[in-house]
């Protein structure tokens, strides 16, 4: 799945599932592995997968913050009281 798949995902998680999947995606992507076998068990991740599940989680989550927090560094200029006139 895409990014943008994910993150229409992510969109319908409540604010503390959306941490804990963040947190949980840390961890797996830290520990990724592509292939595994263990006796007869093999377990195959994709590591792309992964790291897109959670730029797509990482995103969804600083949306919400900067639309509940707006962005720190912008501001509104205002020019009222000052004086128009030629240079």
């Amino acid at each position: 799945m895409a990014a943008e798949t994910w993150m229409e995902i992510y969109r319908s998680y409540t604010t503390e599932d959306l941490a804990e999947e963040i947190t949980q995606l840390k961890k797996d992507v830290r520990g990724a592995f592509t292939a595994q076998g263990s006796g007869g068990v093999n377990h195959q991740r994709d590591l792309g997968q992964l790291e897109s599940r959670l730029q797509a989680a990482v995103r969804v989550q600083n949306e919400r913050a900067n639309r509940n927090g707006g962005n720190p560094s912008t501001g509104q200029v205002s020019f009222r009281g000052q004086r128009w006139g030629s240079l």
